[in-house]
Formats: structure tokens, sequence, C-alpha cells
């Protein structure tokens, strides 16, 4: 996280920088995926960049903080991001692989935090979600059975 974060503060370009924080988000230790997370909020790093929070669904091992910090931090995205569409997008990126194993949770987590601002997001993030879910639940099964 260290290098990483050097790299970015030394970084000029915004399309660097923004590449930076993917790869930070996506980083396995815990305790720099934290921090990474921490930096997001941060006014080190433009609003818009925080969207690449979804570069870190690619890391399996993350799903639990990741789900962890968006639920935390749920309202402040949706203040941050009012009115301009950034947090459906988001959301139905983020939803269908953070929300593995967890569904019920994350239906629950919606149900009780409602955002009409984000409802196609949602939605959108929930379908998948389901569709992922009984893909894993295939190939679990299927490998179980080998």
């Amino acid at each position: 996280f260290n290098e990483l974060y050097t790299i970015y503060n030394e970084s000029r370009s915004d399309e660097d920088k923004s590449r930076i924080i993917a790869g930070m988000v996506n980083i396995r230790d815990r305790q720099g995926l934290r921090q990474a997370l921490n930096l997001l909020l941060s006014d080190k790093v433009k609003k818009q960049d925080i969207r690449s929070i979804t570069a870190s669904t690619t890391n399996y091992e993350n799903r639990d903080m990741i789900w962890s910090w968006f639920a935390e931090n749920y309202s402040y995205l949706r203040k941050i991001y009012a009115g301009s569409g950034v947090l459906p997008r988001i959301i139905s990126s983020l939803v269908p692989f953070v929300g593995l194993t967890r569904e019920k949770e994350v239906k629950e987590f919606f149900k009780n935090n409602p955002a009409p601002e984000a409802s196609m997001g949602i939605s959108v993030g929930l379908e998948m979600l389901e569709v992922f879910s009984a893909f894993y639940d295939l190939l679990r099964s299927s490998s179980a059975s080998l």
C-alpha cells in the first residue's frame, strides 16, 4: 500500500491516479485494503474516483471487507453522488460480487436502506446477485459430485 500511495501522490495524471486507486483496492493485504478504502473517503481522492471500489470485486478474498465498507459508508456515498447516477452504477457492479454467500443480508440491507435515486442500480445489482448465486451454487454442487 505504501509504495502505491507514494506513486499516487507523485502522479500528475488523473488517469494514472484512477488506475493506481483501482490497484490499491485490489490489494490482498487486509491492512493495506483498509487503508485504501479509507483513502477513498479522504479529500486526497476525487469523488469521481471512489467508483474505483468496483475494481475490488475481482479479488474474492476482499468481499467481506468491501461489503462492510460499503454498508458503513452507504449514507455518505448517497450524499456525495446525489443526482449524478454514479451510485446506481457502483451498486449494480458491486452487489453481485460482494453479495455472494450473503444474499439475505444484502437484500435486507437495501430493504432497510431504500434509495429511490439508486433504485435501478439496486434492482440490477440484486438481480445479478441472484444469477451469480445460482451459478456459484451450481459450481459448488458440481465440484462436490466429482
